[in-house]
């Protein structure tokens, strides 16, 4: 149990750093891939909030 509560904020954590990295205004980053990156951090975030809860 305690595996996949660790797991899970390790998920998190990997989500929200690309949601952050998507969000910022960098400009050698390509519009789409900061789309791409705020997309799957959220998709991140939602996953590894599923596995701790």
């Amino acid at each position: 149990m305690k595996f996949k509560e660790i797991f899970g904020s390790v998920i998190v954590v990997v989500g929200t750093i690309s949601t952050a990295i998507g969000a910022s205004p960098l400009y050698f980053i390509k519009t789409n891939l900061r789309e791409d990156l705020s997309l799957w951090g959220n998709v991140l975030q939602a996953g590894g909030e599923c596995l701790t809860s």
